[in-house]
């Protein structure tokens, strides 16, 4: 066993070529799906039957088996369902039936455990002009991500020869930088960053010498508009879509209920008709989900039925009809397709409706957060009810928004009590929903004079 107990130290995120660290320090992966590669010492493969590779949430119970290889094989394939972290164990089995280790509810102590945080989010940045002196301009930022590479932050502005060229800042998430722009020209500052697992952003702004704020900028900042109070225009609100895009050559395709119809095509049918059945890849293993039996030729459809929430390879295979021995695929056989069953509601959360005064008298900015594991593209809807009308419809406000967290709405001339409805939906049609408290938006400026003194 000397050549075995080695096994688990060669384990690691090959996406970033990375060796095995140590049991409390992470490796970070931007990939819902990547391979662990295998190593084992050449002398040694003819005690081994197969490697196993067991996945937990925690790293101390609840080890659930996602993939098997044999002696030849070098990598486990391995596919998450969503961001996380997620720690792994390897098992092998010898050809006489011995485990190592032999009980997975009672590893040895330091037993090596691969710890991989999954994050496909990058960070999200505020980046804005402040207002300047002459030909001095002062921007500030704020990067929010939960494994914030301090280190990658940087500030570039773009020469005369459209090269981006670093300027010498402190390296920090929230952080503030003055510069010079002679005269009346402009200069483009781009600010970037990365987060652990290599995911990038970057923004970019025009800066104008002696410039002031914004146009924007200035609106909000002139007298007191009523949203410059904590969670207002200047909150930073960090809401993901943790999607798995781009992990398959074929991209997913996303569903809310566990039974479903594959559209199918049927050639070279005998008059005994055919056998087509369909099969879900899990933990490295297929399993039956559909059949059906098909005496023509030509377009045709099979329900299948998957298990639980996740991400599955179905495959497709078919067999004459008098051909009563069923077979599965093998275990090498590639999905032709990938389908993400997602029944969980997008959350939206921290709803606040907040109406403006001074020169925003009439306006409405509604703050929000929406997360979800696949939120859609553009997937925010605005609604409003007036609570003076007696039928309280929902009315819109704004469609496929992206997920900004903010909108600033003018509200109806008429009506002056509202319940607003923020509303996201996820790539399987799934629709999450907050309703608001009830805002009064008054417009009207009372006045009043002296008419008499009772005496």
């Amino acid at each position: 066993m000397m050549g075995f107990r080695g096994l688990a130290a060669v384990l690691c995120c090959v996406l970033f070529q990375l060796a095995l660290q140590a049991q409390n320090t992470p490796t970070y992966c931007n990939k819902l799906r990547f391979s662990l590669p295998f190593q084992i010492d050449p002398q040694e493969v003819y005690r081994l039957r197969e490697a196993q590779l067991y996945e937990s949430m925690d790293g101390r119970s609840n080890w659930r088996l996602v993939a098997r290889i044999g002696p030849q094989d070098n990598q486990f394939p391995v596919q998450v369902p969503r961001e996380g972290e997620y720690w792994y164990l390897l098992r092998v089995i010898e050809t006489n039936g011995m485990a190592n280790p032999a009980q997975l509810d009672r590893l040895p102590a330091n037993h090596p455990l691969t710890r991989i945080v999954v994050d496909n989010t990058p960070p999200r940045i505020d980046f804005r002009e402040l207002p300047g002196r002459g030909e001095q301009a002062q921007v500030n930022w704020n990067i929010t991500d939960e494994t914030l590479d301090i280190s990658s932050i940087r500030l570039d502005y773009l020469n005369a020869n459209n090269q981006w060229v670093p300027i010498n800042i402190r390296q920090e998430a929230r952080g503030e930088a003055s510069l010079t722009v002679p005269g009346r020209g402009r200069v483009e500052l781009r600010l970037s960053a990365m987060d652990m697992a290599k995911n990038q952003e970057a923004k970019t702004i025009s800066l104008g010498g002696g410039s002031t704020a914004s146009t924007a900028e200035r609106e909000n900042n002139r007298d007191n508009d009523g949203w410059d109070s904590p969670g207002g225009a200047g909150a930073t609100r960090r809401s993901s879509s943790m999607d798995d895009t781009g992990t398959s050559s074929r991209e997913s395709r996303y569903i809310n209920k566990d039974t479903f119809s594959v559209n199918f095509n049927l050639e070279q049918v005998g008059p005994s008709g055919a056998h087509v059945e369909a099969f879900y890849l899990n933990d490295n293993q297929w399993t039956p989900c559909g059949s059906t039996k098909v005496t023509h030729e030509g377009p045709g459809k099979l329900e299948v039925k998957l298990p639980r929430e996740g991400t599955f390879g179905i495959i497709m295979q078919v067999r004459s009809g008098f051909d009563n021995t069923a077979s599965k695929p093998r275990p090498s056989a590639s999905p032709e397709v990938w389908v993400c069953l997602d029944k969980t509601l997008p959350k939206v959360t921290d709803l606040q409706v907040l109406p403006g005064r001074g020169s925003n008298m009439g306006k409405v900015k509604i703050l929000w957060r929406a997360s979800d594991t696949h939120l859609a593209s553009q997937p925010i809807r605005l609604e409003y009810r007036d609570l003076e009308d007696s039928d309280k419809n929902w009315q819109p406000i704004a469609d496929n928004l992206e997920n900004t967290g903010s909108f600033v709405w003018n509200t109806p001339s008429r009506g002056f009590r509202y319940q607003i409805r923020v509303s996201a939906i996820d790539k399987a049609r799934n629709w999450g929903e907050a309703i608001s408290q009830e805002v009064i938006v008054d417009v009207a400026q009372p006045k009043v004079r002296i008419l008499d003194i009772d005496h």
